[in-house]
């Protein structure tokens, strides 16, 4: 890793002095302490009561873990620890199924043995509950566990607001991330849908900004949440503010995307731990890119993906503290659909415009075989850059796309 962040450092200088321009609309400064941090954010939330008043004795608590958070472990510490003070009772953290199994496990290994972390799946009927119609009239189920609990606390990544494309998404993390499998494949089918074909929110937040039915968060309104942790990652991948308070003034504090010419080349690299480095990250960094540049411009993804597209894959099994447990073949369940092809349907789609090209550490071949274009080295990716008239650079690309 230490290989990596050296290279962004020379490509980002070789961006400079090619008078690229900052498509980065994340700042670079980072938290020193970030356990101090949030521990101030949830102590003093905007437009909501401080987190402990909010919490009966012996109250279940259910934290939403957004599975792209960077630095995750010392927020939750925060989060766990004030509730703890408060006289809370059972602790579970629900994590989406985007986190790969070696990360939860260190995740479960860093946090106190009293919380239970459970992973997320789609299919077990009897790990959901249902909540009601959707704005479309469709069945909404959620995990049992964030419906059965007293408080639901989501713990998500700030992104770059793209309500203006028609692409809003709930803010609070909450859905489809912890619906059922035939939620989530509507959800996606309807986002691949061209604007003009999806149903439009029936509610105006300019008119009503407190308005809840018909908005992308109605299903998390429906489940009682009322409080937001949101963390804003910086051009590094790690944490420069962490934010908490009431959907509505999360709604507020929304990053802008930063308003550029149209390039022939932008250079977008992905950032943070290894956790970051997925085929799903490398899709987003593509879609972010999308807003800079010009149709039938060049797109590089500078990353440090080790995964290869065969085994890019979601866990699917529900995990407790204990380990995980199989799916019931005898138990209902929700259509199964398969979410391994969503990054690479979405690869497609930015191709169909874009010349993508992609640095990883795999083999060329493994690249070629997902449609992408294959660069190894700074030098290749200069040579590139020089030959386009227009750059530019977009740090920590993951974070400005849904």
């Amino acid at each position: 890793m230490t290989d990596y962040l050296s290279s962004i450092d020379s490509i980002s200088a070789i961006m400079n002095e090619l008078e690229s321009q900052d498509l980065t609309c994340l700042e670079p400064r980072q938290l020193p302490e970030v356990q101090e941090a949030t521990l101030r954010a949830i102590s003093a939330p905007e437009d909501f009561p401080p987190l402990a008043a909010a919490i009966v004795p012996g109250d279940e608590v259910a934290i939403a873990l957004d599975g792209n958070l960077p630095d995750a472990e010392r927020v939750l510490a925060s989060v766990i620890g004030e509730l703890k003070e408060a006289g809370a009772g059972e602790i579970t953290v629900i994590v989406g199924n985007e986190l790969a199994e070696s990360d939860l496990a260190q995740l479960r290994d860093r946090l106190s043995p009293d919380v239970q972390v459970l992973q997320h799946h789609t299919r077990q009927r009897s790990a959901f509950r249902y909540l009601g119609p959707d704005v479309h009239g469709n069945p909404v189920y959620l995990n049992r566990w964030l419906v059965d609990a007293d408080l639901v606390i989501p713990i998500v990544t700030r992104r770059v607001d793209a309500s203006a494309s028609g692409q809003r998404s709930d803010l609070t993390g909450v859905f489809p991330t912890f619906a059922d499998a035939d939620a989530r494949r509507r959800h996606h089918l309807l986002k691949n849908q061209p604007a003009t074909d999806q149903q439009q929110e029936t509610v105006d937040l300019d008119d009503d900004p407190e308005a809840m039915t018909g908005t992308a968060e109605e299903p998390a309104w429906l489940l009682g949440v009322q409080l937001i942790v949101m963390v804003t990652p910086n051009r590094q991948g790690r944490i420069a503010e962490v934010f908490c308070g009431s959907i509505e003034a999360a709604r507020k504090t929304a990053l802008a995307s930063t308003d550029t010419e149209l390039c022939d080349f932008a250079l977008a690299t992905i950032e943070g731990e290894s956790s970051q480095q997925t085929w799903l990250n490398v899709a987003r960094a593509a879609e972010a890119a999308t807003y800079h540049t010009k149709p039938g411009g060049t797109i590089v993804i500078w990353s440090d993906l080790c995964e290869p597209s065969e085994t890019a894959t979601s866990s699917n099994s529900i995990n407790n503290e204990e380990g995980s447990v199989e799916e019931s073949a005898d138990e209902e369940e929700f259509a199964a659909w398969d979410e391994t092809p969503v990054p690479f349907e979405r690869l497609n789609t930015v191709s169909e415009d874009y010349q993508l090209i992609l640095r990883s550490r795999l083999q060329a071949t493994s690249v070629e075989k997902s449609g992408l274009g294959c660069l190894e080295t700074i030098d290749e990716l200069q040579r590139l850059a020089m030959a386009l008239p227009r750059r530019g650079m977009m740090r920590a690309a993951q974070f400005h796309a849904k």
